[in-house]
Order: C-alpha cells, then structure tokens, then sequence
C-alpha cells in the first residue's frame, strides 16, 4: 500500500512540476474570471491546494494555486456571508497540510529576516495594550489579523523555512520567478479584460473607468512587476508581459499603482539595462520606440488618465484618508507606548469598514504610530532593517529583483492597507525574503560591475 502510494506521489508530483500544470492553473483563473465563476473557482482552487501538498514535497509548489485563488477573489467585495458557509470545504486541504507538515517539515537555520518578524509580532500583539477593550481585542477580526500579523506570521516563517530547499533539481529562486511572471500576466489580464466587458462605457467616457477592486489588482501588480523583466534574459519577449502589467496598473485607476507603478517600472528597466547585456539593444530601441510614440501622441493620452490624475490633487478625494492621518497622531498621544492596537473601531466615523475588516488608516506609518505606539515604530524598524541587510549582503541581479518587488508593495502600503493584509500579501514579503536568505549567488546572472567594484574596494581595505 506504501509504495502504491509513492508511486502515485511521484506520479502527481512530475504534473504539478510541469510547465502545462502552470498553464492549467492560468487558464483556469482565466476563466473564472471572465465568467465570474469565483465561487465554484474557490472550491476547485482549494481542492488543486489540497492535491499538491498531497504529493509535493516542497511547499513553493502552492504558491500559484494560492495566489491566484486570491486573485480571482478579490472583485468579491464585502462577500463574507457568501464564503463563510465554504469555510467546510477547506477542510481537505487543511488535512493535507497537516499530513504534509509531519511528512516534510524538518528544522532549518533560520535567516536574518526572522528577527523582524518576531519582533513585529511583539508589536501586533501588545498593540493597545492598558487602552483596548478586552472584548474588541478578542473578537474574531481583531484575533485574525493579530494571529495573522503576528505570532501567525511567525509560525508562517516556521513553515515556509522548513519545508523548502535548494537542490540541484528545484531553483526555489528560478521558480518564484516564474510564479510571479504568470501572477502578473493574469493580473494584467483581469484589467484588459474589465476594459474589453465594459468598451461602450469606455467610447463614452473617453477615459479610465473605475472599479471597486483597483487597489487590490494594483497591489499584485506591483509584487510581480519586476520578474518579467527577470525572465526576459532568458527569452527577451517575456519583457512585454511586464510592460502589460505596467499599462494595467494605470488603467486600474488606483492612486498609489499609477504613482509608484511609474517609479517600480522605471527602476525594472534600469536595472534590467544595467543586468542584461544580452538584450540590452533590443531593449534601448523598445524605449526609443516608445517615447518616440509618446512625443507624437503624448497630449492626447494624458487626457485619458484625466480621472486618476485628478483624484490625485482633489482635497475632496484625499479628505478621508487626510483625516485617518490626523486621528492616528490623536490616537498614538492618547496611548504612547502601545497605540490603540488593531481592534479599534473608533475611527469608523471616518471609514465605515466593512464586515470581518479592520478600521484601517490607509498607510502603513500610520497604522504603526496609530495601532502600536512606540513600541511599533521600533520593532517595524527592526523588521526593515533586517530586511534591507538581506537584501544588501546578496546584490545581484536576482536579489535586486526581488528589493524591487518589496519596495512594490512597501509604497502601496504608504496609501492602501497593503503589507497589514496577512493573507496573501504580507504572507508573500515575508515568503521573498526567506527565498533570498536560501537563493545561492549562483542563481543570478554576472554580478553587475559596480558591486564587484565595491566588493573589490572592501577586500583591499580589509587587507
């Protein structure tokens, strides 16, 4: 019965390793997105979940099933009650995640990163702390998002530390890459494919047209941006799919994607110049093309995005999250040290929040002075710097992709909930910097010249 059972193991595990598996799951996002099929896409995304902790050893394997679960869910807005009496059907995967974990899960040395994370969770914990309402502090939101940002998230480190490794068959590094390629090629398609349903609004309005989930599709953007550019060394024409997720970012409409969209994207070709020899020509002749069309056509495209660029400088639009930055001083002066902690409701006369959401304050400096007090500010430091070292001692091609994609979502968390949103996106940072902590040197393409040189500066002044 055992080796049956192997057999079948292995069996599985040459399906999900396969390229054709990764493009199962794209096509299948595809079409519960298009047909709007997020209910019945949650059930077979779960069931795909629970098959390939079933059979894989590695962890990794489930981020794509999961991020795109979550992807196609987010234009479900306010959809507790409908989810809810789903939770039952999450039961097989949770069974395989447990089998999965006695079966694979071994202690490994954990990195740097580990720091922050642990001391954020002291913060998330404490945070209220002398002020809150016991009552509010253990409800069923507040303990999701304290678990999930805190004490959680430590227990995900755990996990994700010990079930994951490179080999000589797995590229956990090369393997993300891809993962996030496909995440933005589907990010970019749920944008064009709102634009092409509603092309009569568009004629009409000659512009962008808003919807409900802009922010959420502009924040997986951002995340996986820059690894296309990544891939592109590889086959050059997997650049195009970063530029598509840039034009989706700025015809979601959002803010925060349209602003620092611009500066994520500016950094990716940069780097990418910089990185891929190779293709450098073929990429400065893109960008000449590209301004070229920009210069001719420039004047009458700005009008286009009139809508976004106009919700940036009206005081009427930023009025609420103004007075959110206002009330989250008041609250950190009426609770020093701990803040007001992350279950208080206090500021839903500013943002009603919806069901099983917290009162955000819509920017992450905020919501730390706010929510923690001093004591936030300094183990959310210690969490940054941490992160920063990683990134630091590692330079190179890969890492700095992956120092892009975290400064993605780090500034769409100065004007959205962003990284206090445990799953998937503070889930996903934290999972980037433990891929770097394990990821060689090896798996980046030649070192970029100016960090050989300060690398050789060094070696001589320590001679």
């Amino acid at each position: 019965m055992r080796l049956k059972l192997r057999r079948l193991c292995l069996r599985m595990r040459k399906i999900f390793d396969s390229e054709y598996f990764i493009l199962f799951q794209l096509l299948l996002a595809v079409v519960i997105t298009t047909f709007d099929f997020e209910v019945v896409g949650a059930v077979i995304f779960l069931m795909i979940l629970a098959a390939v902790l079933f059979a894989c050893k590695d962890i990794t394997k489930t981020t794509l099933p999961f991020l795109l679960l979550s992807m196609t869910l987010i234009k479900c807005f306010d959809s507790f009650d409908t989810f809810f009496p789903l939770v039952p059907l999450a039961l097989p995967a949770v069974i395989c995640f447990g089998v999965f974990l006695k079966r694979n899960m071994t202690y490994r040395k954990r990195g740097p990163s580990f720091i922050g994370v642990f001391a954020v969770a002291i913060a998330v914990t404490l945070g209220g702390f002398g002020i809150i309402d016991p009552k509010a502090y253990f409800s069923a939101t507040s303990l999701y998002y304290t678990i999930g940002l805190g004490f959680g998230m430590v227990i995900i480190y755990w996990v994700i530390n010990g079930c994951c490794e490179n080999d000589d068959k797995n590229s956990l590094g090369e393997s993300f890459v891809l993962v996030m390629t496909v995440v933005t090629l589907f990010g970019s398609y749920m944008v064009f494919e709102y634009y092409l349903e509603n092309l009569d609004l568009v004629l009409k309005k000659d512009g962008i047209i808003p919807f409900q989930w802009r922010n959420n599709v502009s924040t997986f953007l951002m995340f996986g941006l820059p690894f296309p550019f990544y891939y592109s060394r590889k086959k050059w024409a997997l650049s195009f799919i970063g530029w598509a997720g840039y034009l989706a970012l700025l015809l979601g409409g959002s803010r925060g994607g349209l602003l620092f969209g611009t500066v994520e994207m500016g950094l990716c070709l940069l780097l990418t110049l910089i990185c891929d020899k190779k293709h450098r020509v073929h990429n400065l002749i893109l960008l000449g093309v590209i301004a070229a069309v920009l210069a001719v056509f420039g004047g009458r495209l700005v009008p286009f995005f009139r809508y976004t660029l106009e919700r940036i400088v009206d005081f009427k639009e930023n009025k609420t999250r103004l007075g959110l930055f206002e009330r989250a001083m008041e609250d950190f002066f009426d609770n020093p040290l701990f803040g007001r902690g992350l279950a208080y409701w206090g500021n839903r006369d500013l943002h009603p929040s919806k069901r099983f959401a917290l009162c955000w304050y819509h920017s992450a400096p905020f919501q730390i002075i706010g929510s923690f007090g001093v004591c936030g500010i300094l183990c959310f430091l210690t969490r940054f710097f941490t992160r920063v070292w990683v990134i630091i001692t590692r330079v190179n091609h890969y890492t700095l992709t992956m120092a892009i994609s975290f400064l993605g979502i780090t500034m769409m968390s100065l004007v959205n909930p962003g990284e206090f949103c445990p799953l998937p996106y503070e889930l996903i940072t934290t999972m980037i910097f433990i891929l770097l902590e394990k990821t060689p040197q090896a798996i980046a393409l030649k070192t970029p010249r100016f960090v050989r040189r300060r690398r050789y500066k060094r070696r001589n002044r320590a001679a």
